[in-house]
């Protein structure tokens, strides 16, 4: 009911919970393509409403979901397609990101492939993944990325690409 009663700030929520728990202006202002200013004051709105937290200066810093409930209320109550082109622009604009040097973890482009329907993408992802895990000696993190790459390798289309892609 919170949720409803924030009106447009109600859609800015929806795009947030895609992101995560915890998200950055930058990142959500990219994403939704949005004016800024506008941006800014509907989540202003979303935390006034003590749905979201947020650290640092208006239209800046990190947002939080006040709870992992309402994250998930929030991405829930989006449409499943809905979902999934939001969730495949995320994982665009941080493979963007990632070209020119940004942070962004690639398990979680690959996350964020995978629940866009996109397993290829999600694969490739989790096998880069993988190979930065096993060079930093994490090699059980490597292993589960590269069950998860295999497992969306065998849901590929093309038998042929995707018997390329597990091995």
């Amino acid at each position: 009911a919170r949720l409803d009663g924030l009106g447009p700030a109600k859609s800015v929520a929806q795009l947030a919970a895609v992101l995560g728990r915890s998200f950055t202006f930058d990142l959500l202002a990219t994403v939704s393509a949005m004016d800024t200013e506008l941006l800014a004051r509907l989540l202003d709105r979303a935390v006034g409403s003590g749905l979201l937290l947020h650290e640092g200066p208006l239209g800046e810093g990190q947002y939080f979901f006040k709870h992992v409930l309402v994250q998930e209320v929030a991405y829930e109550s989006l449409l499943r397609r809905n979902r999934r082109t939001i969730h495949e622009r995320v994982a665009r604009v941080l493979d963007a990101q990632r070209s020119v040097g940004a942070a962004a973890a690639p398990e979680l482009v690959a996350r964020h492939y995978e629940a866009a329907g996109l397993p290829k993408d999600a694969a490739m992802r989790y096998q880069l993944a993988a190979t930065l895990a096993a060079e930093g000696s994490g090699h059980r993190e490597a292993i589960a990325f590269l069950r998860r790459g295999i497992s969306l390798a065998r849901q590929l289309d093309d038998a042929g690409e995707g018997r390329e892609l597990e091995v």
